[in-house]
């Protein structure tokens, strides 16, 4: 399920970097663009990456079900990657990327000439997705305390 997971994220962030292309409309530096545009082609990057990682974690394919019945493990070979390790590196990485996207919007709210009242405002409201990363930081430390090197004895 974490492959859904990946991917519900993957979708939500490009929303999210394509919405900050709508409203830069060709007002604001280059850079900016520049900017939201290798986000993208991160957030794609990353959903592919794990996406596969999360579908392939095993080999042959169906290892990562039958590994739990105890005869189809004891008579067949396989090989799973450390889960634990795979679902860790894809948080933190969700992590430094949601920092980017939640930072993103300041360089264009201080392009823009509004009343400063007006850009606390907006301000806050952005400081919304400082939050999200403050979960998704929970959740990294979450995970690694209950998943730890292994999500399942069978991986190692």
């Amino acid at each position: 399920m974490e492959f859904l997971y990946v991917v519900a994220c993957g979708l939500i962030k490009l929303s999210i970097l394509v919405f900050y292309l709508r409203l830069a409309d060709r007002r604001v530096s280059p850079n900016f663009i520049y900017s939201v545009w290798f986000a993208i082609a991160f957030a794609i990057a990353h959903m592919i990456t794990f996406f596969f990682t999360a579908i392939f974690i095993c080999t042959p394919f169906h290892a990562i079900w039958d590994s739990f019945l105890p005869i189809w493990a004891q008579t067949q070979e396989y090989h799973c990657i450390n889960e634990g390790l795979a679902i860790g590196a894809q948080s933190i990485i969700s992590l430094v990327h949601d920092l980017l996207t939640a930072l993103l919007p300041a360089a264009l709210l201080y392009s823009t000439r509004i009343p400063a009242k007006q850009k606390i405002g907006i301000s806050c409201l952005f400081a919304l997705g400082i939050l999200v990363c403050g979960l998704v930081a929970a959740r990294v430390v979450f995970q690694w305390i209950v998943v730890g090197d292994s999500w399942d004895e069978t991986c190692k």
